[in-house]
């Protein structure tokens, strides 16, 4: 996973501009180093004409497990889940842990059907978490861009029931 991750970053960033810190639990971006290369990515994608999509992604019902099962078996549902997502995303796509059981993939090139279908395939494979689409318009600031697919995610995770035993 490891080596695939930089790869990744290989692809679309100059180190000597932003140097990638990584979750070192997971293996996934952190949420500051995703900040700085989602927006320099937004630049590349307005001088493009390329749309990018964001998800925002919650675990369900992590706070459960690590109460009933301990912490270890959280950390492991954590870890499954960036495993399974980086085997079902391109290498320049970037998934970034933004904090205890969310994360935030950042889509380039790609349509919002696209998207969705790369989400429901990882949802295949791990199906204990709620989504939501966010597609970045131009003008749009990040934080709004993340709004919009948070708020998105928990309209569908208060239609289901918590799940991930």
């Amino acid at each position: 996973m490891k080596k695939r991750l930089k790869a990744a970053l290989k692809a679309f960033m100059d180190p000597k501009i932003i140097e990638p810190k990584i979750d070192e639990l997971t293996g996934a971006l952190t949420r500051d180093t995703f900040i700085r290369v989602a927006n320099r990515e937004y630049n590349r994608a307005q001088r493009l004409k390329q749309e990018l999509i964001l998800i925002f992604i919650d675990l369900d019902g992590l706070k459960r497990i690590n109460d009933t099962y301990g912490h270890r078996k959280g950390d492991n549902s954590l870890k499954e889940f960036t495993k399974t997502t980086f085997e079902h995303i391109r290498s320049i796509d970037i998934l970034a842990r933004m904090g205890g059981d969310e994360f935030a993939l950042l889509l380039l090139s790609t349509t919002e059907e696209g998207a969705k279908n790369t989400i429901e395939r990882i949802q295949e494979s791990f199906p204990h978490f709620s989504w939501g689409i966010s597609v970045w318009n131009k003008n749009d600031e990040l934080s709004v861009v993340l709004n919009k697919a948070d708020k998105k995610m928990y309209e569908m995770k208060n239609n289901k029931k918590p799940v991930l035993d």
